[in-house]
């Protein structure tokens, strides 16, 4: 995104208006305003699902036919029962999860939304390094000492920048 043609630099509170104009319309070309006033939060970085995560314990047992009872399914693994309740099916040891069908699917889905969230995650940062850098250049080395801490996000900058423009004295 090309930067604004018509530069000032900001040093006092008297360049405070046209400069405020130039880095609305910046970060307004860049779908930026609203977190640059703080009103909705930069995106985070998304964290990629770890396949792991979806592994599944499965039962021994493998599902009975419509009706049939353990005892009528010849097939079917023992049960524990627990006293007083119905009978569960033996699971496998914790070692022996799968990746169902199911696991799978919510996986692929969970993996799907991760892309589109990192693309526009690293959009903004693309758009926010552009707005870094306008700043960088936009604003006087003593404002930009005194407001623009590095470790602070471009809100804070503004809001800064902004208490400044707009004070009777400038600094």
């Amino acid at each position: 995104m090309p930067l604004p043609t018509n530069n000032v630099i900001f040093e006092t509170s008297k360049d405070w208006e046209t400069w405020n104009r130039n880095i609305t319309a910046l970060a307004r070309s860049l779908n930026l305003w609203d977190e640059v006033q703080g009103t909705i939060s930069w995106l985070s970085q998304p964290v990629i699902p770890n396949r792991n995560d979806y592994m599944e314990r499965v039962p021994i047992n493998p599902p009975l036919p419509p009706g049939a009872t353990p005892a009528e399914d010849p097939a079917a693994e023992p049960t524990i029962r627990v006293a007083g309740g119905p009978a569960a099916p033996q699971t496998r040891s914790r070692g022996q999860q799968s990746y169902t069908v199911d696991a799978a699917k919510r996986w692929a889905e969970d993996l799907n939304l991760y892309k589109i969230l990192s693309n526009n995650f690293n959009q903004q940062l693309v758009h926010r390094t552009s707005l870094t850098k306008y700043v960088n250049e936009t604003v006087s080395d003593t404002l930009r000492n005194n407001h623009c801490d590095p470790s602070d996000t471009v809100t804070i900058w503004y809001t800064n920048l902004k208490r400044v423009g707009e004070a009777e004295e400038g600094f």
